[in-house]
């Protein structure tokens, strides 16, 4: 068994890390992240108020992956011009594929995390807004 060591907060940077925290606009969601140089994240979300969707995005070479720790996601992904929607609830995960236009509905009080990692050889950020994904789940859920 290893000893543990206990490095401070502000001696994250030393080693390429940094710590993020804030509220989102409009949502209010909670949002709690460390980073790393690379762009790899993990980010704990709590959801805050009424069920909402996301904005929709996509990735050129980035994979996400959900995990729900309680509540409920509904992921909805654009595939052929259709959306395809799966619900994932306390205990369940998912990921998303790099080039995939995605979104999730959440649930109030829904806390999740997510972790963003990259394909070799690519550049964060790679975040792409999808606007016609959005107006396509308007009127769903």
């Amino acid at each position: 068994m290893s000893d543990k060591i206990v490095i401070p907060t502000k001696d994250f940077d030393k080693y390429g890390v940094s710590v993020h925290a804030k509220m989102m606009k409009g949502t209010f969601e909670k949002r709690f992240a460390l980073r790393s140089k690379d762009g790899a994240s993990v980010t704990i979300t709590q959801a805050q108020c009424a069920d909402y969707w996301q904005t929709a995005h996509s990735h050129k070479a980035t994979r996400e992956l959900y995990f729900v720790w309680s509540g409920a996601l509904i992921y909805a992904s654009l595939c052929e011009g259709k959306i395809v929607l799966n619900t994932y609830k306390a205990g369940e995960f998912f990921s998303c594929e790099p080039g995939v236009a995605h979104t999730v509905f959440v649930d109030f009080g829904t806390v999740f995390g997510t972790t963003k990692f990259q394909l070799p050889g690519f550049e964060f950020p790679d975040y792409k807004l999808e606007p016609e994904m959005d107006k396509l789940l308007h009127d769903i859920v």
